[in-house]
């Protein structure tokens, strides 16, 4: 009897040592040791195999000893649901709309235009200008442009613009005639972010350019 209580003592003395070394484990060891126990796998020491030596004792001893880990199992999941609550929820895009680009825009573009008279059918051409969207889908723009060599300043005669929820839009205008006859424009721009927005003609004139809002 006496030999029966030092062997289950000894045993427990294992145990709670067992114990006091999984307190000590971090955070991050205790969840590795979590999701260890889900796939079925010990993660505490086998050290009440010998328990049922003392039928009055040895049960005694091991639910103890198993009652603990159950609670770091606890304690683990609740930090983990704890530290999910504090990520910042991810804010869904809001839909665009055309006072998302109210306000004057600097833009530059390149391409060719249809001439009027030989020698080529097309010119190359650049222009830089400001484009000015407006309340009520209304806009404006002023631009100064080269096309083949020849250089001169222009305005819209009429514009108007639409712009889908997605950030996709059109831009419709007519320009007072230059130097070459531009035909009217129709623009399809997309918009990037806030202060920056893609766009290419759709119309006769082969060009695209890149539109970024004027900041002082």
């Amino acid at each position: 009897m006496l030999r029966q209580s030092r062997t289950a003592r000894g045993s427990h003395g294992r145990q709670t040592r067992s114990y006091r070394a999984l307190r000590s484990y971090n955070t991050p060891v205790v969840c590795a040791i979590l999701a260890a126990q889900i796939a079925g796998v010990s993660c505490v020491p086998a050290v009440g195999d010998r328990i049922e030596e003392n039928s009055m004792v040895g049960p005694q001893h091991w639910h103890r000893v198993r009652q603990a880990p159950r609670l770091q199992w606890a304690l683990c999941l609740l930090s983990v649901l704890a530290s999910w609550s504090l990520i910042p929820p991810v804010l869904a895009q809001p839909d665009f709309t055309s006072e998302s680009i109210r306000g004057t825009w600097a833009f530059s573009v390149t391409g060719t235009v249809p001439t009027p008279s030989a020698p080529a059918p097309t010119a190359p051409f650049a222009l830089v200008g400001l484009l000015t969207f407006e309340r009520n889908d209304q806009c404006s723009m002023t631009f100064t442009i080269n096309a083949g060599g020849q250089s001169w300043n222009s305005l819209s005669d009429t514009c108007t613009f639409s712009v889908q929820a997605d950030g996709t839009g059109v831009l419709n205008a007519t320009l007072v005639p230059g130097l070459f006859p531009f035909p009217p424009l129709v623009l399809f721009f997309v918009i990037v972010h806030h202060d920056e927005m893609f766009a290419i003609r759709t119309d006769p004139v082969v060009a695209s350019g890149v539109l970024h809002r004027q900041r002082p």
